[in-house]
């Protein structure tokens, strides 16, 4: 009777232990190139890693499932699923987590820079004051690090990979920070763009590996929710880790892994939802225009087809936002796109005036500032930049469906004036109104300076990595003479596409100010037109909108320019208090130019409180004085040491 129990007893045994042994690991969906999700499937370095360990580990049957990064902590915490991959520390950041498995990978915090940095004593973070240094959005900070960016001791740019890298070769920035694998591919990689368009690498010479300046283990971990035998798979795992490491296993994984991320990412074909837009974007020309061959060469030299969908300018926008398309041309920077779309470099700069009936206004129309539009009837199309800044002012503005129907409204006195380029106004003027042209006229003073870009849907997988394959290939049809020839076929301007290569392959921008005229305009402009806060705030007043459309339109002129916006205050309240307030109202002030179209690596906030007096805080009239924004401009390539 007794061994008849003993048999039931281990077969019981047996059975629990079979049950136990049907383990999930749930693997993060958004942490490319080490795991991330595409099909339904779980991929990426440590994917790939984690396959190869539980081949070596027996009476375990372990199926891999893909979460959110964040979703998954969150599901650990609340002991839903038991074991995540993967974690960098063991700190107490993460108490619901009860065991930890041995490292089976380390993530390099590399720092790269620019040739001029050989010189620092390599000290970290210190010798590295005063430098402008870039992150990615991923990046784990640490305590010292932190502190020197919050002092202003270090200004610290956050980027993707792609971008962090472009703005390093174009010195946009000193150094950026990120992993070394992910360094030595972007390497690899542009190397072999240079080799295949036969271009010089001498600018790669410009670039260093400083130091890694902090390393993580990546572990897999388990929840406070324990489950029976986790102390045999744990170790069961660790051997295998160890059995991996010592025979170069995992580093042939990485490569592996890394090399097949990198080249089947993007799909070799991408399509882009276009309207016609004038000369420069038309179904009507072979080669569908200049900006469209552009981009179709940009991508080109990153081995990437582009076809072309012509739709109308709303269904291309709509299109776009909702991710049935990807990629779209051409467009200006709105608050409202910046919701849904990444954007390009500036591809071309625009000048939009507004066009009037001479019939109806003998005299022209009269435009000195917002306010004087407010009598006027306006139209035009839908989704322009300068759709916001009519509602945001309280201007009446009739949204037409095409340009057509709103020169048309125009002719027969619907509306008064339409806010367009000079080059798509007078080309569809041309096109659908020839006999009216003389009718047709247009204020000197041109409305808005902006630029041109591609909108990249942010709901498609790879909308960042097809931009800024579009951004490195843009640079280097600059660099290589292409983007030159396709404007000369066209008969246009390389001012009109913003810089141009000399032969000494240094960028020459044609168009652009030095750099000390721009500081003078600035700082002029500032002290007429006086940015106005909401009292003992940062928050700017409405009525300064289009007081920033005209402030761009100084720094936008100046691309090749570092600005330094400064935050000032008088001394009424403390010195801490108006230190921090005069950071934040400058802050405020950049994040507004951000959204204008400056470029967020050439700009920075400075807040020196009330220590810069340049009036008498006696008096009311000196404390307003002293309660402003300052503007102070450097060329790209030096230092912001302030």
């Amino acid at each position: 009777m007794t061994a008849i129990i003993q048999k039931i007893f281990l077969l019981c045994f047996s059975s629990l232990f079979l049950l136990s042994a049907e383990i999930t690991l749930y693997s993060a969906c958004d942490k490319e190139p080490y795991s991330y999700c595409e099909n339904g499937e779980v991929k990426g370095i440590n994917v790939e890693i984690y396959k190869a360990i539980f081949n070596k580990i027996q009476d375990y049957s372990i199926t891999i499932k893909g979460i959110k990064w964040k979703e998954g902590l969150k599901k650990m915490k609340d002991q839903k699923i038991k074991m995540f991959g993967s974690i960098s520390d063991n700190s107490e950041k993460y108490p619901f987590i009860s065991e930890y498995t041995n490292p089976f990978l380390y993530k390099k915090q590399t720092l790269l820079c620019n040739e001029s940095i050989k010189g620092l004593k390599q000290k970290w973070p210190q010798d590295f004051y005063n430098l402008k240094i870039a992150t990615s959005e991923d990046f784990i900070e640490s305590k010292n690090f932190k502190e020197a960016v919050t002092k202003g001791l270090i200004t610290q740019v956050k980027g993707t990979h792609n971008e962090n890298f472009l703005n390093l070769i174009k010195k946009n920035i000193d150094c950026y920070i990120d992993d070394e694998i992910i360094i030595k591919k972007k390497i690899t990689n542009q190397i072999k763009t240079y080799q295949e368009n036969n271009q010089s690498m001498s600018i790669l010479k410009n670039i260093q590996i400083i130091k890694t300046i902090n390393t993580f283990g990546q572990k897999i971990v388990f929840s406070n929710s324990a489950f029976i035998f986790q102390e045999d798979l744990i170790n069961q795992i660790n051997i295998a880790i160890k059995i991996m490491q010592t025979s170069k296993e995992i580093d042939k994984i990485i490569n592996n892994s890394l090399n097949n991320y990198l080249n089947s990412n993007l799909k070799k074909t991408v399509n882009v939802s276009v309207y016609n837009w004038g000369e420069y974007v038309s179904d009507k020309i072979v080669s569908n225009g200049v900006l469209a061959e552009l981009v179709e060469k940009s991508y080109k030299n990153q081995n990437i087809n582009i076809t072309y969908n012509f739709v109308d300018s709303n269904y291309a926008y709509l299109l776009t936002k909702w991710g049935k398309s990807c990629v779209s041309l051409p467009w200006a920077k709105t608050e409202e796109k910046l919701n849904y779309m990444y954007f390009s470099e500036p591809i071309k700069p625009s000048k939009t005036y507004l066009f009037y009936n001479k019939k109806n206004f003998k005299d022209g129309i009269k435009y000195n500032t917002l306010d004087d539009l407010k009598s006027y009837r306006i139209g035009g199309l839908n989704k322009h930049f300068y759709n916001e800044i009519f509602k945001k002012n309280n201007i009446d503005y009739t949204y037409f469906k095409t340009l057509k129907d709103a020169i048309k409204a125009l002719l027969s006195n619907k509306i008064d004036i339409i806010p367009e380029t000079k080059e798509i106004f007078i080309s569809d003027s041309k096109r659908f109104f020839s006999n009216e042209l003389e009718h047709l006229s247009f204020h000197d003073k041109n409305f808005i300076d902006s630029n041109m870009y591609l909108l990249f849907s942010k709901r498609c997988k790879n909308s960042e990595q097809l931009r800024d394959k579009f951004n490195q290939g843009f640079q280097n049809i600059k660099q290589n003479g292409v983007l030159k020839k396709i404007i000369n076929k066209y008969n246009l301007q390389i001012e009109d596409f913003i810089e141009q290569e000399t032969d000494s392959n240094k960028t020459t921008v044609l168009t652009h100010k030095n750099f000390k005229i721009c500081e003078e305009q600035c700082n002029a402009f500032l002290q007429k037109e006086k940015i106005t806060f909401s009292s003992g705030t940062s928050v700017i007043k409405p009525e300064n909108e289009k007081l920033f459309v005209d402030l761009s339109s100084i720094l936008l002129s100046c691309p090749e320019t570092r600005t330094n916006i400064i935050g000032h205050t008088d001394t009424t309240g403390s010195n801490e208090i108006n230190q921090k307030l005069s950071l934040q109202r400058a802050e405020a002030v950049v994040n507004q130019l951000i959204k204008l179209g400056i470029n967020k690596n050439n700009i920075h906030a400075i807040g020196k409180g009330e220590s810069t007096p340049i009036a008498s805080n006696e008096t009311k009239e000196g404390q307003e004085k002293n309660r402003r924004i300052e503007c102070q401009t450097f060329k790209s390539s030096n230092l912001t040491n302030q």
